[in-house]
């Protein structure tokens, strides 16, 4: 027997968005404070992390249980999601920009290579800049359609959507041949997953903004909670584990980049989008029927246009005519 699917209100939402966000704070700081001994006292990272976990799956639980319909928000709200994309395609933008220089005018390879491997290798790093750079652009061509129209049309181009997924997807690659084989997986699970994650939510917020199977939406409002929860734990213990100068600890998330900040902040005003933004009409995506024997022109039939000529047809047996 079907179990009855009942869908999540707004308030509910912002609840969840609002928990979430006070969450990553916590464990941010809990994950700062227990990296450094995570290899001497494994147990204390380990509980910490598996807290992580049973948050990530109680969000994404919670839309399968709770159907969340596709909302989109006009007016402020529109202009809050525009500059989240602001923030996301800048960073991307000019991360892939210096990874470009470093590489190419200096000899420096992008983390966590400090050779370059082989063919493979030098082809995942073209790859990783392209694909940052086009990314960094939709972002930004995204932010200032919102923000001027103040309306989320979501009428872009699928492939152009795709290249934030290509940017999360290589880096996902080179940190499964590098970066874990380096340094080992147990202190990096915060960081795989985030990449993870943000692959999943590129997937999603491509399908979005491009209108593609846009009623298969259950897990967006989850997969932007999870990626902004996970992005802001990331980061928040970079930037911290910088400040006190743990050279040893910051190794294990320096694979975090500029652009997983602004995807935190995207991904959090996703959410939130969808929680406060007051839903605005959808655009008609049907498209125009023919014109057909049964259309009404002026009460005369249904008119066509033939060699630049408008002239009207008539149906014998439903429209009566003068003869």
């Amino acid at each position: 027997m079907k179990l009855k699917q009942n869908g999540m209100t707004q308030p509910q939402m912002r609840q969840v968005c609002v928990l979430t966000v006070v969450a990553a704070g916590l464990l941010a700081i809990l994950r700062t404070a227990l990296t450094p001994t995570a290899f001497d006292q494994p147990l204390p990272y380990g509980i910490a992390l598996g807290m992580t976990c049973v948050l990530l799956a109680a969000l994404l639980v919670l839309c399968v249980l709770k159907s969340t319909p596709p909302i989109t928000v006009g007016g402020r709200m529109a202009r809050v999601s525009a500059v989240g994309a602001a923030v996301a395609g800048a960073t991307m933008l000019i991360a892939s920009l210096v990874t470009a220089h470093n590489w190419f005018t200096l000899g420096i390879m992008p983390y966590p290579n400090k050779v370059l491997a082989g063919g493979i290798d030098k082809l995942f790093i073209c790859l990783l800049i392209l694909a940052g750079l086009i990314g960094g652009a939709f972002f930004l061509f995204l932010a200032v359609n919102w923000w001027c129209k103040g309306v989320c049309t979501r009428r872009f181009m699928p492939l152009i959507a795709l290249a934030p997924v290509l940017w999360s997807w290589v880096r996902l690659i080179r940190y499964i041949t590098s970066h874990v084989s380096s340094l080992g997986l147990y202190r990096n699970l915060y960081d795989l997953g985030t990449i993870v994650f943000e692959t999943l939510f590129f997937i999603a917020f491509a399908r979005y903004v491009s209108r593609v199977a846009e009623k298969s939406s259950r897990f967006f409002f989850g997969l932007s909670l999870c990626t902004g929860l996970l992005c802001t734990i990331s980061a928040v213990t970079q930037i911290g584990l910088f400040l006190v100068q743990d050279l040893a600890a910051f190794e294990t998330c320096a694979l975090v980049m500029a652009p997983d900040f602004g995807v935190a902040l995207l991904a959090f005003v996703t959410a939130f989008g969808q929680g406060y933004g007051t839903p605005c009409k959808e655009e008609d995506l049907e498209q125009p029927e023919e014109p057909t024997e049964e259309d009404d022109g002026d009460g005369e039939g249904a008119e066509y246009l033939i060699s630049d000529q408008w002239f009207a047809v008539y149906d014998p047996e439903t429209e009566p005519h003068n003869s």
